[in-house]
């Protein structure tokens, strides 16, 4: 995931902040992978920010598909 997030970060796609938000998202859900179970509130704010990740990524390919 690390080497995914470089490629995104150098490319553009992403930065530092979005970079960390994405981590975070990741961590989480291996977490939840390996049963770790979430409260409502938890799951409710990894779904916050898997979203703002994913806004910000389609927000730059919107940017570079008009390109």
């Amino acid at each position: 995931m690390d080497n995914l997030l470089d490629e995104a970060e150098t490319a553009g796609v992403i930065d530092h902040l979005i970079r960390k938000c994405a981590r975070k998202v990741a961590d989480e859900a291996d977490d939840v992978l390996h049963e770790r179970l979430l409260t409502l509130s938890q799951a409710y704010d990894v779904l916050v920010r898997l979203r703002s990740v994913l806004q910000h990524v389609y927000a730059v390919y919107a940017v570079y598909a008009e390109d």
